[in-house]
């Protein structure tokens, strides 16, 4: 899967095939995700961050996983709620 934020036009790559994340020694801004499907809803794991600001203003270790779940709650709008663990 493939999604394409409109700020600064950054594009992110889901892998749905249950390959597992790259090494701990790869960091990314975005991070590495995986994504599998729950029913109707797509839950995205990433790990990999990089130590820089996050979520809620914290920053990220590398033991950060940040999970997120893109419901179909709009036609043709998915909407995205996340939770994450910050260690």
């Amino acid at each position: 899967m493939v999604i394409r934020n409109e700020m600064i036009h950054e594009t992110r790559v889901i892998p749905l095939d249950g390959r597992p994340h790259v090494g701990k020694g790869i960091v990314t801004y975005m991070g590495d995700p995986r994504g599998h499907w729950e029913g109707n809803t797509l839950v995205v794991e990433t790990t990999n961050l990089k130590p820089q600001p996050g979520v809620g203003g914290g920053l990220f270790t590398d033991a950060a996983v940040l999970t997120g779940a893109f419901h179909p709650d709009i036609a043709d709008r998915p909407q995205l709620r996340s939770h994450g663990e910050r260690s």
